[in-house]
């Protein structure tokens, strides 16, 4: 549990609380932020190839995920990437060098998202407003995310239930990054007004 979340990738709690207390957003950031298994992989290639066109090196497999070497272009997943337990891609000094413009990923709600949630510190949402990033929400018909999370969970984690047992646990939250309602809902109450984006 991170920020009382349920978070795969091995994500440390003190890594990331210190990566949400140093994290610097520009303006021409660019976040894509859902709940899982919505269609994040399709914004991630839109918004690549929008910014990048035929430079973009797309790969789903992976997530269209940044890479120094094969993917300087990619989308930066910071939690997993940054402030995972074992596995840090990148220091953070890595991703502030990084060049404009940075696509990133998030499956935090959003008032949660890279340390919003009750924050003083420069990662707050009144800075979010002010840095100009551009944060691209993907939503999706609940039930259509339940049946991929479902072959997702099965495939990844080797969950091997039937379809109205995953059911039950999606509905009470006890899936990666816990339940779809309250996510949404923390969006809902805590997304930008348009008068602030």
């Amino acid at each position: 549990m991170v920020e009382g979340w349920p978070w795969p990738h091995r994500c440390d709690a003190t890594k990331y609380k210190r990566l949400h207390a140093t994290v610097r957003f520009r303006d021409s950031d660019v976040a894509v932020t859902s709940y899982p298994k919505t269609g994040t992989t399709w914004v991630e290639q839109i918004v690549l190839l929008l910014l990048h066109g035929a430079d973009a090196k797309l790969d789903p497999a992976s997530r269209n995920t940044y890479n120094a070497r094969r993917n300087p272009l990619g989308c930066v997943w910071l939690e997993p990437m940054v402030a995972s337990a074992r596995r840090a891609r990148m220091s953070l000094n890595q991703f502030h060098d990084l060049p404009a413009p940075r696509v990133l990923k998030s499956h935090a709600p959003f008032d949660a998202f890279l340390g919003t949630r009750g924050s003083s510190d420069n990662a707050s949402l009144a800075n979010l407003r002010r840095t100009g990033l551009k944060v691209i929400y993907v939503a999706r018909n609940p039930k259509d995310a339940a049946v991929s999370m479902y072959h997702h969970a099965r495939d990844e984690f080797g969950f091997d239930g039937g379809l109205d047992a995953f059911l039950a646990m999606y509905l009470d939250g006890d899936v990666e990054f816990g339940s779809w309602r309250v996510l949404s809902n923390s969006r809902t109450q805590s997304s930008l007004s348009p008068s602030a984006a």
